[in-house]
């Protein structure tokens, strides 16, 4: 059964534990050139674009469609957790993933995933933490898989 936390009972902001735990191994982020990575002034960066410049083949990736109209709770959800990761993790900067300072993400996911229905003891959602994570584990993999420089918001 889901346990429910009153709206005045939640913490600020913070995450659970999970983000505490990384190996040396997984610290060093990815590995990207200083001409590639913006810093926060930078505003759009003039790297590889996250989609393709083709109409057609622009086409056949409905972000409004088929993302942010099938899911806009949950990913304004999302959108949440990562305000709330940024106060944690970078308190006063502008909103950035600090990718070296949480690393292991498929891990962590599973460990949402067990207390899915339930909220954290910051007052999020685990599910919310858990597709946070998922999304994550996938963009660091399209990064690795496709040669992609690091997106406009993350920093290593």
């Amino acid at each position: 059964m889901a346990t429910t936390v009153p709206l005045s009972e939640r913490a600020p902001h913070g995450w659970s534990d999970c983000t505490r735990r990384t190996s040396p191994s997984q610290t060093d982020g990815p590995k990207t050139s200083a001409s590639t990575t913006p810093t926060m002034d930078d505003g759009p960066s003039s790297s590889t674009p996250a989609l393709p410049s083709d109409p057609r083949e622009r086409k056949e990736i409905p972000l409004a469609e088929g993302l942010l109209w099938y899911f806009p709770n949950a990913l304004a959800e999302i959108a949440r957790i990562s305000k709330m990761g940024n106060d944690q993790h970078n308190p006063g900067q502008p909103l950035h993933h600090a990718r070296s300072k949480s690393t292991d993400h498929a891990d962590c996911i599973i460990r949402h995933l067990v207390d899915a229905g339930t909220l954290d003891s910051d007052g999020a959602r685990h599910t919310a933490k858990m597709a946070w994570r998922a999304l994550a584990l996938l963009q660091e993999e399209l990064e690795r898989d496709l040669g992609l420089p690091l997106p406009r918001n993350a920093r290593p």
